[in-house]
Protein backbone atom coordinates (compact mmCIF):
# COMPACT_ATOMS: atom_id res chain seq x y z
CA UNK A 1 0.00 0.00 0.00
CA UNK A 2 2.72 2.49 0.95
CA UNK A 3 4.64 1.83 -2.28
CA UNK A 4 1.55 2.48 -4.40
CA UNK A 5 0.84 5.70 -2.49
CA UNK A 6 4.44 6.84 -2.95
CA UNK A 7 4.26 6.10 -6.67
CA UNK A 8 1.02 8.07 -6.99
CA UNK A 9 2.49 11.04 -5.08
CA UNK A 10 5.61 10.99 -7.25
CA UNK A 11 3.54 10.93 -10.45
CA UNK A 12 1.53 13.91 -9.16
CA UNK A 13 4.66 15.79 -8.11
CA UNK A 14 6.35 15.28 -11.47
CA UNK A 15 3.24 16.51 -13.29
CA UNK A 16 2.86 19.62 -11.10
CA UNK A 17 6.16 20.30 -9.30
CA UNK A 18 5.27 23.84 -8.25
CA UNK A 19 2.23 22.64 -6.32
CA UNK A 20 4.40 20.78 -3.79
CA UNK A 21 7.85 22.40 -3.93
CA UNK A 22 9.29 21.09 -0.63
CA UNK A 23 7.67 17.68 -0.86
CA UNK A 24 10.25 15.59 0.99
CA UNK A 25 10.61 18.16 3.78
CA UNK A 26 6.84 18.41 4.05
CA UNK A 27 6.41 14.64 4.19
CA UNK A 28 9.06 14.32 6.93
CA UNK A 29 7.49 17.14 8.95
CA UNK A 30 4.03 15.58 8.76
CA UNK A 31 5.28 12.15 9.74
CA UNK A 32 7.44 13.52 12.58
CA UNK A 33 4.52 15.59 13.94
CA UNK A 34 2.04 12.71 13.56
CA UNK A 35 -0.38 15.10 11.87
CA UNK A 36 -0.99 16.91 8.62
CA UNK A 37 1.00 20.12 8.51
CA UNK A 38 0.18 22.82 5.96
CA UNK A 39 2.80 23.06 3.21
CA UNK A 40 3.30 26.72 4.12
CA UNK A 41 4.62 25.63 7.55
CA UNK A 42 7.62 23.99 5.89
CA UNK A 43 10.58 26.04 4.70
CA UNK A 44 14.28 25.57 3.99
CA UNK A 45 15.18 25.83 7.68
CA UNK A 46 13.54 22.50 8.54
CA UNK A 47 16.21 20.02 9.60
CA UNK A 48 15.12 16.96 7.60
CA UNK A 49 18.08 14.87 8.75
CA UNK A 50 17.21 15.40 12.40
CA UNK A 51 13.48 14.89 11.88
CA UNK A 52 13.93 11.68 9.89
CA UNK A 53 16.05 10.22 12.71
CA UNK A 54 13.13 10.73 15.07
CA UNK A 55 10.77 8.67 12.90
CA UNK A 56 9.94 5.08 13.64
CA UNK A 57 11.39 2.68 11.04
CA UNK A 58 8.12 2.26 9.11
CA UNK A 59 7.68 6.01 8.63
CA UNK A 60 11.35 6.49 7.75
CA UNK A 61 11.03 3.68 5.20
CA UNK A 62 8.07 5.51 3.64
CA UNK A 63 10.06 8.73 3.29
CA UNK A 64 13.03 6.92 1.82
CA UNK A 65 10.81 5.00 -0.60
CA UNK A 66 9.18 8.28 -1.73
CA UNK A 67 12.54 10.03 -2.18
CA UNK A 68 14.03 7.05 -4.06
CA UNK A 69 11.01 6.73 -6.34
CA UNK A 70 11.08 10.47 -7.00
CA UNK A 71 14.76 10.35 -7.95
CA UNK A 72 14.26 7.29 -10.16
CA UNK A 73 11.29 8.76 -12.01
CA UNK A 74 12.86 12.22 -12.37
CA UNK A 75 15.90 10.54 -13.91
CA UNK A 76 13.68 9.03 -16.60
CA UNK A 77 12.34 12.40 -17.80
CA UNK A 78 13.56 13.66 -21.14
CA UNK A 79 14.09 17.32 -20.31
CA UNK A 80 15.31 18.13 -23.83
CA UNK A 81 12.00 17.30 -25.48
CA UNK A 82 10.16 20.60 -25.99
CA UNK A 83 7.03 18.87 -27.25
CA UNK A 84 6.41 17.46 -23.77
CA UNK A 85 6.42 20.87 -22.09
CA UNK A 86 2.95 21.95 -21.05
CA UNK A 87 2.04 25.30 -19.47
CA UNK A 88 -0.27 25.29 -16.47
CA UNK A 89 -1.49 28.05 -14.14
CA UNK A 90 0.05 28.22 -10.69
CA UNK A 91 -2.43 28.55 -7.83
CA UNK A 92 0.17 30.58 -5.92
CA UNK A 93 0.79 33.51 -8.19
CA UNK A 94 -1.59 33.14 -11.16
CA UNK A 95 1.25 33.05 -13.68
CA UNK A 96 1.72 30.25 -16.16
CA UNK A 97 4.50 27.76 -15.48
CA UNK A 98 5.76 24.81 -17.46
CA UNK A 99 5.93 21.17 -16.52
CA UNK A 100 6.92 18.00 -18.32
CA UNK A 101 4.27 15.42 -19.07
CA UNK A 102 5.19 11.94 -17.93
CA UNK A 103 2.79 10.17 -20.29
CA UNK A 104 2.51 10.79 -24.03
Amino acid sequence: MAKKLCSALVAYLLQFPLLWPLSIRHLVCCLAAHKVCPPTAVDHTVQVGIDILSLDPRRAYGVLWFATTLADEAGKLDMSSAKKLVPYPSPFDGRCHTTVQIHD
